[in-house]
């Protein structure tokens, strides 16, 4: 039950990812200039890459989608006979 549940949860962990790398680069301009550099800089790296983890889970489940009905179904082969 746990592995249902692994795939849903590294996703949302990169869209939370993306929103608090996006809220950093947002409220960087309320803070003195090296500061703020640090901020945008940080904050961009987390949106990239809690994108890049929701992207690669969310490739790989239509991938998995796409094989398993491609395996059950029935189109492309020749009828038994």
């Amino acid at each position: 039950m746990a592995l249902k549940f692994r795939r849903p949860l590294i996703a949302l962990c990169g869209v939370g990812g993306m929103v608090i790398g996006l809220f950093a680069v947002s409220v960087s301009d309320r803070f003195p200039l090296p500061f703020n550099i640090v901020f945008i800089v940080v904050g961009m790296i987390g949106a990239v890459t809690g994108g890049l983890v929701f992207g690669v889970v969310a490739v790989a489940w239509v991938m998995k989608q796409a094989v398993q009905l491609s395996e059950t179904s029935q189109w492309g082969r020749s009828r038994q006979r």
